[in-house]
C-alpha cells in the first residue's frame, strides 16, 4: 500500500509526463505516423485519455482539494489545459496526419511547452 506522499508523487510524475507528451511534437510525428506502431499509448486518443481521464483532470478542483497541485501550478497550466480540453480534430481522432498539421493542434503543443 502506498502512503499519501507516494501517491502524490506518482500522480505528479504522471501529470508532468503527460504535459511533456503534449509538448513533444517530434515524438508525436514519429509514433503517430508510424503505421507499424501498435502500442495504443502512442496515439492522439490515448494522449487525451492519459491527461483528462487517468488523471481526472476535466478541471483541477479535485487535484487542488487533494493537494496534488498548488494554485500557482494550476495557473501555470491553465492556458494549456483550456486549449487541450477544447481541441477538436479537423476530421476524427484517428486522422493523425491532419491533427499534426492542424494549426490549432500546434497551438496546443505551444501552450504545453509554455506550461
Amino acid at each position: 500500500m502506498y502512503s499519501d506522499q507516494e501517491i502524490r508523487q506518482i500522480w505528479r510524475d504522471q501529470w508532468l509526463s503527460s504535459i511533456q507528451e503534449f509538448a513533444d511534437i517530434e515524438t508525436q510525428n514519429r509514433m503517430w505516423l508510424d503505421r507499424s506502431n501498435t502500442n495504443p499509448h502512442w496515439s492522439f486518443t490515448e494522449l487525451m485519455c492519459c491527461y483528462f481521464d487517468d488523471l481526472r483532470l476535466t478541471d483541477y478542483s479535485a487535484a487542488l482539494s487533494e493537494g496534488m497541485v498548488t494554485h500557482k501550478e494550476v495557473a501555470a497550466v491553465a492556458n494549456f489545459h483550456q486549449m487541450a480540453i477544447n481541441y477538436q480534430s479537423p476530421t476524427n481522432e484517428y486522422d493523425f496526419d491532419r491533427i499534426l498539421a492542424d494549426p490549432k493542434w500546434l497551438d496546443v503543443i505551444a501552450a504545453a511547452l509554455a506550461a
